[in-house]
């Protein structure tokens, strides 16, 4: 029902935002975000580790432990944000809170100032990034994704040095903000049509080669190794076949946002932000041969939510016709919300998995009202680890199985 009643209120104002052109969220619906999304409480399941880490596991160390010999598998840049933390005497959900309220304010912030309907952007972008990574919570990638999109306006600045530094700040959240390089260069090239069909073709050939090629980089640098695991683990390169409606669909989806870009306003964009956009629905397409593209795609969501904002200056293939084309640009957010929402629809209540870790929504500050937060971490997590860590087995066993079936 919160889900539900935020989704009602974002598609009025998208609707609205086409003829009132809002420059500014609304502060009531920024805070009830940040509320909703910021302090939720014992969703998803990376708090289990990051709780740990903040509670239990940081405590023997200081800051000169991690600046000079870093003892944990995270970066060093979200471990000192942790060690801040405990000096502060915050607890863990008052603290994970606040580095998630900084990063969706500012994500927020930043599509503001480049989306062309602010609610179409800030629709899209809860439900295809800002969502999950606030209830898993994916902080530290959620940081380094913000550090990165922080660092626009040295791309159109055209200013690599600040740029390069906010690529390697932001690596110091996670590492696969390396990514964040390819960004700058994208500005100078300009993905026409017929280059974006050669890109697709191209694209199934390049994740073939990427694992041989990363084995070979690991023999010069090991630290490359640890990512192998990314295309060999059930958690993350379990690749999955589509039936022949999963496929018609997906490519139907391709096609459709390929269109809103290039038969809209959104092809006047910057180079950088229009080719993240079509970078994002190509890896989004392919995501089944390699699921972890689902975590490198968060790199260029921006790009794609904020194309996705100009929705409502659509046309039908910059035909000039008699037909209003306010109402064509009214249909075409309708089918995008109809898609996008289905989507998230399928994400949070599609299995058991999901529906125990994201469907059943609960608040860090209505909990403590009602007397139902816990303090210890051990008695906090157990219960709730052994459930989901079960219930994760069962699902790797199901594709597991379904992959000696095809086999």
């Amino acid at each position: 029902m919160v889900y539900l009643i935020g989704f009602i209120i974002l598609f009025c104002k998208s609707l609205m935002g086409e003829t009132k052109k809002y420059k500014k969220i609304n502060l009531f619906i920024l805070g009830s975000i940040v509320f909703l999304l910021a302090f939720n409480y014992q969703m998803g399941v990376d708090w289990t580790n990051y709780q740990k880490i903040y509670e239990v596991s940081i405590i023997p160390y200081d800051f000169k432990d991690i600046l000079y010999n870093n003892p944990f598998r995270e970066e060093r840049g979200y471990i000192l944000l942790n060690l801040i933390g405990k000096k502060m005497g915050l607890n863990y959900e008052i603290f994970m809170g606040i580095l998630l309220s900084i990063c969706i304010i500012c994500i927020l912030k930043i599509g503001e100032k480049r989306a062309n309907n602010v609610y179409i952007f800030v629709y899209i972008i809860i439900l295809k990034y800002i969502l999950i990574a606030s209830l898993e919570p994916t902080i530290r990638q959620f940081l380094a994704v913000l550090i990165i999109a922080l660092g626009y306006k040295y791309i159109e600045e055209k200013k690599i040095i600040k740029y390069l530094l906010c690529v390697i700040l932001a690596m110091q959240f996670h590492s696969s903000a390396i990514l964040g390089i390819i960004l700058y260069f994208l500005d100078k090239i300009n993905l026409t049509l017929k280059k974006v069909i050669f890109l697709i073709i191209f694209f199934p050939i390049f994740l073939k080669i990427l694992p041989i090629s990363l084995e070979m980089i690991s023999s010069f640098i090991p630290s490359i190794e640890r990512f192998s695991a990314y295309f060999i683990s059930l958690r993350y390169g379990m690749s999955f076949s589509r039936n022949l409606l999963g496929n018609i669909y997906n490519l139907g989806i391709m096609i459709l946002y390929l269109y809103f870009i290039f038969f809209s306003d959104a092809k006047k964009q910057k180079n950088y932000i229009k080719n993240m956009a079509i970078i994002y629905i190509i890896i989004s397409y392919f995501q089944n041969q390699l699921p972890i593209l689902f975590r490198v795609q968060e790199y260029f969501v921006l790009g794609f939510v904020i194309s996705m904002s100009y929705i409502g200056s659509g046309t039908i293939f910059n035909r000039k016709i008699k037909f209003n084309k306010k109402r064509i640009g009214i249909i075409f957010i309708f089918l995008i919300y109809l898609i996008m929402t289905r989507e998230i629809v399928k994400n949070l209540y599609g299995s058991e998995l999901n529906k125990k870790r994201y469907g059943e929504y609960k608040n860090y500050f209505i909990e403590l009202l009602l007397g139902r937060t816990k303090e210890n971490f051990q008695e906090k997590s157990y219960k709730y680890k052994k459930e989901i860590k079960n219930m994760i087995k069962e699902e790797n066993n199901k594709k597991l199985r379904l992959l000696r079936e095809k086999a």
